[in-house]
């Protein structure tokens, strides 16, 4: 299946269902500030498949449960509290922009996926055509 490729977004979340990738640079800092700044958006999750263009990642798309979703809020309700200091915040997008910068999060998009606008497909469907 072929695929086309988009930057991640600079505030979407970045999960490691498997652990670090191998080409990930500052895994420990992107920990800390990818947690610090979802607050419920998009995320993606690493995958470990190789690519040139940078480290590939898949949207994630699991369904969270009352307990989860309880957390989640109240963990949020904490983080938007701490924004409050000004210090934490500052320190956290510094350290988001170093690890962004040193680490290229790729999507990964199949054909199919709602999110590919009829240019991409096109796109998709050329390469195909040119494989075989």
């Amino acid at each position: 299946m072929s695929v086309s490729f988009e930057q991640v977004g600079a505030f979407n979340r970045i999960r490691w269902p498997n652990g670090a990738h191998k080409e990930e640079g500052c895994h420990w800092m992107g920990k800390m500030v990818e947690w610090y700044f979802d607050y419920g958006q998009t995320s993606y999750n690493v995958t470990h498949q190789e690519c040139d263009s940078g480290i590939l990642t898949e949207k994630h798309e699991a369904k969270r449960g009352l307990g989860r979703t309880i957390l989640k809020v109240v963990a949020c309700v904490l983080k938007a509290i701490s924004l409050i200091s000004i210090a934490i915040p500052l320190l956290m997008l510094i350290g988001k922009l170093f690890y962004r910068c040193d680490n290229n999060f790729i999507i990964k998009k199949k054909i199919g996926d709602p999110e590919i606008n009829q240019n991409d497909q096109d796109i998709i469907q050329d390469q195909v055509q040119q494989e075989f």
